[in-house]
């Protein structure tokens, strides 16, 4: 019982902390091409972080731990790219 709950309470902070996150990196843009980033980018990390965690409930242990892998990974990368379009559509913004 005590393992449901946890995991409740955990999943539940960090849907609204995503929920947050998402909320105000919209509200910080400064221009039209930044918001239209920002919601691209929330749509594809809420697909993906969806998409994690339904395959490591489906894929059987150990394998599951494998999908750490990849999922840490393109969130480097996707983290990397966003911020080098944000600083484009900003600089581009204010110039």
């Amino acid at each position: 019982m005590d393992g449901i709950l946890g995991g409740s309470i955990g999943a539940m902070v960090g849907v609204i902390g995503g929920v947050l996150g998402t909320y105000l990196a919209y509200r910080n843009t400064k221009s039209d091409g930044e918001r239209a980033l920002v919601v691209r980018g929330a749509i594809a990390v809420w697909t993906g972080v969806l998409v994690f965690v339904v395959l490591f409930l489906v894929v059987p242990a150990p394998y599951k731990h494998f999908l750490w892998i990849p999922y840490v990974v393109l969130l480097i990368l996707g983290i990397r790219i966003w911020n080098q379009k944000q600083l484009q559509l900003r600089e581009d913004h204010e110039s």
